[in-house]
């Protein structure tokens, strides 16, 4: 077993572990059922592909199909990947006076229609109050992305400084959204690429643009 003491970052290589270690014992029993993480012709890996264990005290751990030090993910699993839309063109916010996104629609269906072509599995939801779009992750937080290479996630709505709206309130996105995929909270993704794009305003100044000419 190789430890990193910085990172509390532990691999496990075929079946070979250290059963001696006791300040992180949580992860040496549990190594014979991650087998199914590397298992030749339902994923592509290589077989000498180290197991990683991210953990997280008194969170639990993720295992990771990429060995901690490779230079790229491995992005060769059975399935591209699952995409989430979560676009809000009505709002209802209390004191607030948002107006209707307009031509937000037609910036979903083109995203849903690129995101597809690229191999995507995409869910597309359409102005969830926050308490719906709560509901809405925790269901996709508990879902197996073992055979996923990524997942990704967008939001379409208003926004000012370091919040996002849903219909009816406004909400932190690093608490409501990034936060909760992490290795130790969702561990099938742990060690693949989780990506989140925000279409939002964060401010109250205007881009006058520019004058092109051709």
């Amino acid at each position: 077993m190789q430890k990193n003491e910085n990172t509390k970052h532990f691999q496990y290589k075929n079946d070979i572990h250290d059963t001696n270690t006791t300040q992180y014992s949580t992860c040496t029993p549990q190594v014979n059922e991650l087998k199914e993480f590397n298992q030749p012709g339902k994923d592509t890996f290589d077989e000498g592909l180290f197991y990683s264990c991210l953990t997280t005290p008194g969170k639990g751990f993720g295992v990771s199909s990429t060995d901690k030090d490779a230079w790229y993910y491995n992005m060769h699993h059975t399935k591209r990947g699952k995409a989430i839309i979560f676009n809000h063109e009505h709002f209802q916010v209390k004191n607030k006076n948002l107006d209707s996104r307009t031509g937000t629609q037609m910036d979903c269906l083109n995203l849903e229609a690129s995101l597809n072509n690229l191999g995507f599995s995409v869910t597309p939801y359409e102005n969830l109050t926050l308490e719906e779009l709560n509901e809405k992750i925790d269901h996709w937080i508990e879902k197996d992305y073992t055979k996923h290479d990524c997942f990704l996630m967008v939001v379409l709505s208003h926004g000012e400084q370091g919040i996002i709206y849903a219909k009816d309130r406004g909400y932190k996105p690093e608490d409501i959204l990034w936060g909760r995929f992490t290795g130790d909270k969702c561990v099938t993704l742990a060690g693949k690429p989780k990506l989140f794009f925000i279409q939002a305003c964060q401010g109250d100044r205007l881009d006058s643009g520019v004058q092109l000419r051709t």
